[in-house]
C-alpha cells in the first residue's frame, strides 16, 4: 500500500511540473496593449489641436469635449497632454489642416 501513495505523489508530482512547464511558456501579458494606448494617445494630441486651434474653443471646453469623445477622465486627458507636449508642439509647428486630418483620421467629423 505504501509503494502506491509513493508512485501516486511520483505522478502528481511528475504531472504538476509538466503543467507549470507549460504555464511558464505560455506567459500572457495582461493589460492594456501599449501600441494601441500610444495611437490613441496620438489621435487625442491632434483632436486637442483641432478643439483648440482649428474651432478656437477655450482649454475646459477642449477638455470636455475629448472627455466625451474618448471616454477618459478630465485627469486622465491633461496627464496625456502634459506627457506629450512635444508631440503636442510638433503638431502645432505642422498645423495640419482640416483635410489632412479628415485623411488621417477618417472616423471623426473634422
Amino acid at each position: 500500500m505504501r509503494t502506491l501513495q509513493r508512485g501516486i505523489s511520483v505522478l502528481h508530482s511528475l504531472l504538476s511540473e509538466e503543467e507549470e512547464m507549460v504555464s511558464a511558456d505560455k506567459v500572457e501579458r495582461k493589460g492594456r496593449n501599449p501600441k494601441l494606448i500610444v495611437a490613441r494617445d496620438t489621435c487625442l494630441l491632434y483632436r486637442f489641436y483641432f478643439k483648440s486651434k482649428i474651432e478656437r474653443r477655450l482649454y475646459p471646453d477642449s477638455v470636455a469635449a475629448l472627455m466625451n469623445e474618448f471616454h477618459l477622465s478630465q485627469v486622465m486627458i491633461q496627464k496625456i497632454i502634459q506627457a506629450k507636449t512635444d508631440e503636442l508642439m510638433l503638431i502645432k509647428k505642422e498645423q495640419p489642416s482640416v483635410k489632412s486630418l479628415k485623411e488621417k483620421y477618417p472616423h471623426f467629423v473634422w
